[in-house]
């Protein structure tokens, strides 16, 4: 972040963005000679100083606004409501939870889906809701106690290690329902200390899950507005083969029978078409009818899928202009039958 020089309180200035992330914090905006964008004019509420010493607070109150107006809506109505895009709340819905269920949402955060789905299945089941990060799954915490949904269990996981190793589950007793998602919850109760406001969850038992949710990090080239991206074809590449890791696991966790939701906030076919077409090469997984949920238009030709299945498959695109939405990817599974825990992951 950058600014003139001389910039005192109640002044007139024009906010850029650094479309090339040239500028450190600090810096002298008269140095700048790479590309920027105009987004607003304002009035200094600091003076420069104040303005990059300052930890919180309002540095500058808008006057003209140049993109369209889209205030912020979070904290509205907290406890009552949770605002999604219209692709995100599609998820939940194709996902189709029911009372009871056991469901897995692999990449839970912040927990727009994650609150939806538990919704859904009218706060009856368990609902587990994994984030590697931890302040994360505690902000997940705190949205599920505001919207009073006590069937989600965050859990600070990176769910690419959810899946217990072999030879505890080869261990495991065979009686009763040890191996059960709300047994070994029950047992990590047990063992977390009473203060920690998450449970410390080891990884869960082959094919325990009736429904998984996986929504994996991608690049997120669906996202608007986007000002810039800097990703490359690497970059690209890395999350292509996250999301497999993602799928192996998903695949092992889940029930035959069972459902899987995979979805991305990305138009790359490479990460949503292309996915499936791993998906469907590598695993007893069967594509099926997203039914009144399927509101979007029908998956890219000429990425790995055939005609039947890209009808089953739905892709919304910011340049329908019917819709008017993010772009984003939603595909959904049945689990035909089990699988060997001794596959190895596909390479990618």
């Amino acid at each position: 972040m950058s600014a003139s020089a001389g910039i005192n309180t109640e002044d007139e200035v024009n906010v850029f963005v650094d479309l090339d992330h040239n500028h450190t914090r600090g810096s002298d905006f008269a140095t700048h000679n790479g590309r920027k964008l105009l987004i607003a004019r304002g009035v200094t509420k600091m003076a420069r100083t104040e303005i990059f010493r300052a930890v919180r607070g309002l540095a500058v109150t808008q006057l003209v606004r140049v993109c369209p107006d889209a205030p912020p809506m979070n904290g509205v109505m907290r406890g009552q409501i949770y605002v999604q895009n219209l692709p995100c709340s599609v998820v939940a819905h194709v996902l189709d939870p029911q009372e009871g269920d056991v469901i897995l949402d692999m990449c839970a955060a912040p927990g727009g889906k994650t609150s939806h789905v538990a919704t859904l299945m009218r706060n009856k089941g368990i609902l587990v809701a994994c984030d590697r990060s931890k302040r994360k799954a505690l902000e997940l915490r705190t949205l599920c106690e505001d919207l009073h949904l006590d069937c989600v269990e965050p859990l600070k996981m990176d769910s690419t290690h959810a899946l217990l190793p072999k030879d505890k589950v080869d261990t495991a007793p065979q009686s009763g329902d040890y191996t059960s998602v709300a047994q070994v919850l029950a047992r990590a109760k047990q063992s977390t200390p009473s203060q920690a406001r998450l449970l410390q969850v080891e990884g869960f038992y082959p094919e325990t899950f009736d429904r998984i949710l996986l929504d994996p990090p991608c690049s997120a080239l669906g996202l608007r507005p986007r000002l810039l991206h800097a990703g490359d074809a690497d970059n690209l590449a890395e999350y292509t083969n996250m999301q497999r890791n993602f799928l192996w696991v998903a695949a092992f966790l889940l029930k035959p029978g069972g459902t899987l939701v995979y979805s991305t906030c990305t138009i790359n076919p490479k990460e949503n078409e292309q996915m499936v077409h791993h998906a469907l090469q590598n695993y007893p997984l069967k594509l099926v009818s997203q039914g009144e949920a399927h509101l979007g238009d029908r998956g890219l030709p000429g990425q790995g899928l055939t005609d039947e299945e890209a009808s089953l498959v739905q892709r919304f695109d910011p340049a329908n202009t019917d819709l008017d939405t993010m772009g984003f990817f939603c595909a959904k599974f049945i689990k035909t039958g089990p699988i060997r825990q001794d596959q190895t992951p596909a390479t990618p």
